[in-house]
């Protein structure tokens, strides 16, 4: 037997089937007429005994309009919990010496954490005019002046360069 396609299976058969599968929830009790006179029974037997489990209120319903703000209302709630009972002003006045006393610690850390040295005074000293001989020379003992000249002051170029024939260019083969 193969898979039916549109064509083959008839339109809406699947409707027709009872089908099974697990669900994931549990199941419903089926109501029946033995099941709901028993439960009609203990439904006026909680009523005569005044068994209503009703919703225990937490604090009294009011119906008046409050002269708050919700938002006061909850600022009111909020502050003390979060200030441990300190009224806004005592709180204000303790925050403003914290403050000053950590500002005075800041400046001295601050002070020796930026230090900066005196700046130098400018000394000027007089030197007595020596000739430069007598201060000494800077070249080594051992070297020469005509060691400090460079190679063209000491060789004298040749008056014709020296080249092979073939390299000559054609202005140069007329002087040659």
């Amino acid at each position: 037997m193969r898979e039916a396609t549109s064509r083959i299976r008839p339109h809406d058969s699947l409707l027709e089937e009872d089908l099974e599968y697990e669900r994931v929830m549990k199941a419903v009790p089926v109501i029946t007429e033995e099941t709901v006179p028993g439960l009609e029974d203990r439904i006026k037997a909680r009523i005569l005994e005044g068994r209503f489990d009703d919703v225990v209120r937490k604090r009294p319903l009011q119906d008046t309009k409050s002269k708050q703000s919700l938002a006061q209302i909850y600022e009111e709630e909020y502050t003390p919990t979060q200030t441990g009972g300190v009224s806004g002003e005592d709180r204000d006045g303790k925050l403003k010496s914290e403050y000053d006393e950590t500002m005075r610690r800041w400046e001295a850390i601050s002070s020796k954490l930026d230090f900066t040295p005196k700046t130098p005074k400018a000394t000027i000293s007089i030197v007595a005019n020596v000739s430069s001989t007598r201060l000494g020379s800077t070249l080594p003992i051992s070297s020469t002046f005509a060691s400090m000249l460079a190679p063209e002051e000491i060789y004298e170029r040749p008056a014709i360069d020296p080249c092979a024939q073939g390299e000559h260019s054609p202005r140069q083969h007329g002087i040659n």
